[in-house]
């Protein structure tokens, strides 16, 4: 009654898995190949050799790759019939089996399709790789009194789980396997909780590792990757995606003489009431040194005919010290800066004629920069800042640096293209970009706790202030940019014309102060002389460009090109102390200003290029 069920459930789920094969052949034409083979039809003689027959089951491609000594061995007094149920396993059992091993799809678990196989080829044995375990096949193998081997099986504590869900049906079905040979006793063990009989088990290790035809030449003193069990193109998906590791210690060293501890007077006029502590080790310490990681990784697929696609992925991790003389001696005093980006990117290229496509990229972009001595401010380990002398040799022989700056950009962009080529003549291109920035930018001086107080020389405590004081510069802003294009490529006789615009916006989504000479209302003066803050406007350009290329007869070419061009300044310079404050005592204080305009550039180039034989030529451009 089990086994009606069974089979009444596959019987209700064949046309899902007819559709399943029809979906995968859009990836894969070899699904649909060969399809009747999973109704127990379209099934190939064997040649007249009076052998018996051995009917040898292998899932997928490794499968069919680990079973070869096996079938190899068994083909000697045996004809074979193998199956498979991909197209990967399919294609590489008849490019490693000669032909007069027949190749099939393995039939669907449906009584009729199985007794069709079983009654057409009358195998002696059946042998099935690995963890198969198809409950029709070997209930009717079993009616049949067809003796049924499991080689090489192992059940995974994942598959053993999915297995224990149908207990009530394979309990039965295991009773029925002739015998099972299992890789290790971990899966034997896994194997008898299901239900297999015990004394038709056994654990005898695993024929994959039979295979001796491996050419491997050796590699000395060098770190490799390996990819094993892979599928044609995969192993360019494996050489795509990689990490390297760079630890650089270069070539400028410190010398570590003094700890960051370590405290030295040399105010006095005389040197007998000098001192100095060097409680250092006196080792060299690499103060130029970096260390660079880097991941990338691309897949690309080509799902239809005339769409492609591909996504990408990369990160790069960097750390690095520059060198400072004053701490030649004290090299743990120096922070370090720091930097990290991801980058994802999704590209879809459509081409919907020959003479017109259009493509899609969106991507996604996180910069992290920091440079500090420790990544938490409020570190422990920060020392008081009397420790920090250098006065007398020149040479800081105690102290750390304190400022800790960290900025995050995350950037989001989209950008659209298409290409017509509408005649002989014209060729169109245009689209847009757009992209959206977030920047977090946090610049912080560490600051003594106790500052101010009377005990500001004896107890120190590392603290940071808000961006309210002169000790911190904490914003975040969101500008925006976008950009639009035509161009229209004129192609004649003796003559090619450009001609394009662009359409350039940026928003620097801030706010700015009126009154420069106030900018944070620090001093109180008339109202005319207080800052108010309004939003800062877009900056926006349209720009023309324009390209010509005259032939002058056979030899010589002059060209003549015209344009405009639209470029924002860096964005610490719009957004550098979003507070607008100004130290009481301080005249050079920096201060951003989202107001800036963008750089605007028009350039002209003219030239000629004139051959002078055949396989030389001379080109002269001037440009303005």
């Amino acid at each position: 009654m089990k086994l009606v069920i069974y089979n009444l459930i596959i019987l209700i789920l064949t046309p899902v898995f007819i559709l399943r094969i029809f979906f995968k052949s859009f990836t894969d034409s070899d699904y649909s190949k060969h399809f009747v083979n999973r109704l127990g039809y379209g099934l190939s003689n064997l040649s007249q050799t009076n052998k018996k027959i051995i009917w040898f089951h292998a899932v997928s491609l490794g499968e069919v790759i680990g079973s070869q000594p096996l079938i190899n061995k068994l083909s000697e007094h045996f004809d074979i019939v193998i199956t498979t149920t991909t197209p990967t396993g399919l294609r590489r059992a008849k490019e490693i089996f000669p032909e007069q091993i027949v190749i099939h799809y393995a039939p669907w678990d449906f009584v009729l399709f199985i007794n069709r196989f079983l009654n057409f080829y009358k195998p002696h044995a059946i042998l099935i790789f690995e963890t198969e375990i198809w409950p029709s096949m070997i209930a009717r193998a079993f009616h049949k009194s067809i003796p049924l081997y499991l080689v090489n099986g192992r059940l995974s504590h994942k598959s053993y789980q999915a297995y224990a869900i149908s207990s009530w049906l394979l309990k039965d079905t295991l009773k029925k396997i002739t015998y099972s040979f299992v890789q290790t006793s971990k899966h034997k063990e896994r194997f008898l909780k299901l239900g297999i009989d015990e004394n038709r088990i056994e654990a005898v290790g695993s024929v994959k590792f039979d295979i001796s035809n491996i050419d491997v030449d050796p590699i000395e003193a060098a770190p490799f990757i390996l990819g094993a069990s892979t599928h044609p193109g995969e192993e360019e998906i494996l050489l795509n995606a990689y990490k390297r590791l760079q630890d650089n210690k270069n070539h400028l060293n410190g010398l570590r003489r003094f700890n960051v501890t370590d405290s030295s007077n040399f105010y006095s006029l005389n040197p007998l009431e000098w001192y100095s502590e060097n409680t250092g080790d006196s080792s060299f310490v690499s103060m130029n040194g970096s260390n660079n990681q880097s991941i990338l990784g691309k897949l690309s697929f080509s799902l239809f005919d005339g769409i492609r696609f591909s996504t990408m992925y990369s990160l790069n991790q960097d750390t690095w010290n520059g060198y400072d003389h004053g701490f030649k001696y004290n090299p743990d005093g120096m922070g370090s800066s720091h930097r990290r980006t991801d980058f994802f990117s999704f590209h879809w290229n459509h081409l919907i004629s020959q003479k017109f496509f259009y493509d899609i990229k969106l991507s996604s972009m996180k910069n992290y920069g920091g440079s500090y001595l420790y990544e938490n401010p409020l570190d422990s380990s920060y020392v008081h800042d009397r420790y920090l002398e250098s006065y007398g040799p020149g040479f800081f022989m105690g102290g750390q640096q304190k400022d800790h700056s960290e900025r995050t950009s995350d950037i989001l962009g989209a950008k659209f293209d298409f290409n017509w080529q509408v005649n002989k003549n014209h060729s169109i291109k245009s689209g847009f970009q757009y992209s959206n920035y977030t920047i977090d930018n946090k610049w912080r001086q560490i600051r003594n706790e106790y500052f101010g107080t009377a005990e500001e020389n004896l107890i120190y405590k590392p603290k940071v202030f808000p961006d309210s004081t002169l000790y911190a510069d904490i914003y975040t802003v969101k500008p925006t940019e976008l950009a639009a294009y035509f161009q229209d490529k004129m192609e004649f006789d003796d003559m090619v014309i450009n001609f394009g615009l662009r359409y350039d916006l940026f928003d620097p989504n801030s706010n700015f102060p009126s009154e420069r000479r106030n900018p944070n209302n620090q001093l109180s003066l008339p109202d005319s002389m207080m800052s108010a803050y309004p939003k800062a406007d877009p900056q926006v350009q349209i720009s023309p460009r324009f390209g010509l290329a005259y032939q002058l007869g056979g030899a010589a070419v002059l060209h003549f090109s015209y344009g405009h061009f639209f470029q924002m300044p860096p964005m610490y310079s719009l957004y550098e102390n979003h507070s607008f404050l100004v130290a009481p005592s301080d005249y050079s204080t920096l201060m951003g200003n989202s107001e800036l305009k963008a750089e605007k550039t028009i350039t002209y180039e003219v030239g000629l290029w004139q051959e002078l034989t055949q396989g030389m030529g001379l080109e002269v451009s001037l440009f303005y």
